[in-house]
């Protein structure tokens, strides 16, 4: 064998060892019976007796690894970027590519498709020099980065820094003290975090396992459960009689199908990036905070019987919906964040206490039914009203026009008149103090149109409505629809 041949093999025979086969497996790996997660193991597996055989226990069951065969799944060997990525896919069961690339991560490469999953669901953006490195090995204080971005955690901070803080970069700062400080992470015996060192295989089950909690992958009835967060990354799941300490995933593993949620109480955010057009309901369920960021935008989140969230921040196009029948404080104040979409359309239908747009992309408001105390306007945004529908108080904090279509009614005060132009056919105006008011509301279908200024009107004051709303046919609303996806973020200095 000459030298050249030498070296291939030797490379060929690493390369065999860093890529498991079945490679670290994939969810829904199957055996001979067709299950998942169910492993004929005929000899005892390397993790036997290990500090994490219980996370990798748990993770063979659930069908989440499967190791490299033969019971080795080398639980002391430093995991690299690829590996890592292709672990935390499987847990929010992640569909969809970005049309990113990196140098040195070929199409149709071993792990181009679940390195493109993780830069799609914005978690990794890679090195500002272009590459990805898949084959290195990631580091603690990289590791708590990911995982902080894609569990979308608040900052806090740890009761007792870790001595060697000031050694972590500014990049990563933020994300290790809150991990340390929530209990998702822990340092060394010594008091020190040691954020570059590397991450093995059972750290990174551990460290996943932690923020991910209680994780649902398969459809079906889920009762009485108790955990501080859950991730359900399939559609068809009933989550009941459940009480949540932290947070509740609907990932995007729910591709367009339905969750439904009926007595669960969740003391943080309910973050949604999964469910369809009439898929994600709340019965007699509460939140402190829901998220809705869909990246195609076809997304319904309703409320039912006392469900109760409130605060909703929207970073995609959503329908909010409240029952008529609801007897809860349904949706309370709603922020249209500035990473919406451009031309995304926000659907309303029910009593919302506050509404505030700061999105960029000139969105449209669609207030299908009910009403809105009070909607504050940082950006500019389309409005469309309904026949029957108010908002009592309308604030621009803006200095462009603002173009208001349908038939409902808007209040507003006099000092805006000049901002606010009214459509054909126009809503009822007053442009007086604003007063008090609520109610509740149902839903109703959608149907297309494109708002185009036809005509102005300037309300004008008066201690009652001034202007009404000539007999026209009924105007449609506008496609409940938005085809737009987030970027992900780029780290120039740290490089994730």
């Amino acid at each position: 064998m000459n030298k050249t041949t030498g070296k291939l093999t030797a490379s060929l025979l690493a390369l065999l060892l860093l890529v498991p086969s079945p490679m670290m497996a994939a969810s829904g790996t199957a055996n001979e019976s067709g299950k998942t997660g169910q492993l004929t193991q005929t000899t005892v597996s390397d993790y036997k007796g290990h500090w994490a055989e219980a996370d990798f226990q748990s993770w063979v069951e659930n069908g989440l690894i499967t190791g490299y065969g033969n019971g080795v799944f080398k639980p002391d060997q430093n995991i690299t970027r690829a590996e890592w990525v292709s672990l935390v896919n499987r847990v929010f069961n992640l569909q969809t590519l970005s049309g990113s690339s990196f140098s040195d991560v070929a199409e149709g490469s071993t792990y181009y498709t679940e390195i493109m999953k993780a830069v799609s669901a914005g978690y990794v953006s890679g090195y500002s020099d272009g590459t990805f490195r898949p084959a290195q090995t990631v580091s603690r204080q990289e590791a708590a980065v990911m995982l902080y971005r894609l569990f979308q955690l608040d900052a806090s901070s740890a009761a007792a820094a870790p001595k060697d803080a000031a050694d972590l970069p500014e990049w990563s700062r933020e994300a290790v003290l809150s991990l340390l400080g929530e209990g998702f992470l822990s340092g060394y015996g010594d008091g020190s975090f040691k954020g570059l060192r590397s991450v093995t295989r059972a750290e990174a089950l551990r460290m996943i396992s932690k923020l991910s909690g209680q994780i649902i992958l398969k459809g079906g009835s889920y009762n009485g459960l108790n955990a501080r967060n859950v991730v359900i990354g399939a559609a068809g799941v009933e989550l009941k009689n459940t009480s949540i300490t932290g947070n509740l995933y609907l990932t995007e593993g729910i591709a367009e199908g339905d969750i439904t949620l009926d007595n669960v109480k969740v003391a943080g955010k309910i973050v949604v990036t999964g469910g369809g057009e009439n898929s994600v309901i709340l019965n007699n369920s509460t939140a402190a905070v829901l998220v809705a960021d869909k990246k195609n935008g076809k997304l319904r989140i309703a409320a039912k019987g006392s469900s109760a969230v409130a605060d909703v921040k929207v970073q995609s196009g959503v329908k909010l919906e409240e029952d008529a029948a609801a007897t809860g404080a349904g949706f309370g104040k709603v922020t249209v964040e500035q990473t919406l979409p451009k031309a995304a359309v926000i659907q309303l239908s029910g009593s919302f206490d506050s509404v505030i747009m700061n999105a960029l992309g000139e969105p449209t408001l669609y207030l299908s039914k009910g009403r809105i105390s009070e909607m504050t306007l940082n950006r500019k945004a389309g409005i469309r009203l309904e026949a029957g529908t108010e908002i009592i108080n309308l604030i621009p904090n803006v200095s462009e026009a603002i173009y208001i279509q349908g038939s409902g009614k808007v209040t507003f005060d006099q000092k805006y008149s000049s901002l606010i132009k009214l459509e054909t056919p126009a809503p009822t105006a007053t442009a007086t103090a604003p007063v008090s008011s609520g109610g509740g509301t149902t839903a109703s279908p959608t149907a297309t149109a494109t708002p185009v200024p036809t005509s102005t009107a300037t309300a004008t004051p008066a201690p009652s409505p001034t202007v009404s709303p000539a007999p026209s046919p009924e105007a449609t609303a506008p496609a409940f629809s938005n085809v737009s996806v987030h970027d992900p973020s780029v780290v120039k200095d740290g490089d994730t």
